[in-house]
C-alpha cells in the first residue's frame, strides 16, 4: 500500500518525466535517423533503443539524487517503461491510453 501511495504523491513528477523523455527521444530520432548507420535501421528500432536509454537515464539520475539504493525490479520497470515510452513516441498517447482503456471493466471509461 505504501508502494501505491508514493507512486500517487508523485504522479505529477513521473508525467512530466515521461514528456520530457518522449520530448528528447522524438527530437533525438528526428535529427539523427539520416545519420550512418542510423540510416539504415527501422525509425521504430533507434526510438525503442533510445527510449529505453534515456529512461534508464533518468533512473540511475534520479536514484543519485536521491541516494537510494539501486533495487533490481526497478531497473526492470525502467526498462519497460523505456518500451511503453517508446510507443508513445511512434503511436501516441491516445494509442496508449487505448490500449490500457482495454482492460477497464465495461462502463469505467
Amino acid at each position: 500500500m505504501e508502494i501505491i501511495t508514493m507512486f500517487l504523491e508523485n504522479s505529477g513528477i513521473l508525467l512530466v518525466a515521461a514528456c520530457v523523455i518522449c520530448a528528447v527521444t522524438s527530437i533525438v530520432t528526428e535529427i539523427t535517423k539520416g545519420i550512418g548507420f542510423l540510416a539504415k535501421i527501422p525509425t521504430d528500432l533507434e526510438v525503442l533503443v533510445l527510449s529505453v536509454v534515456l529512461t534508464l537515464l533518468a533512473y540511475f539520475a534520479y536514484i543519485t539524487y536521491a541516494a537510494v539504493p539501486v533495487v533490481w525490479f526497478h531497473v526492470i520497470a525502467a526498462v519497460l517503461a523505456g518500451f511503453i515510452l517508446a510507443l508513445v513516441c511512434t503511436r501516441g498517447w491516445n494509442y496508449v491510453i487505448n490500449i490500457f482503456k482495454r482492460f477497464l471493466p465495461p462502463g469505467e471509461e
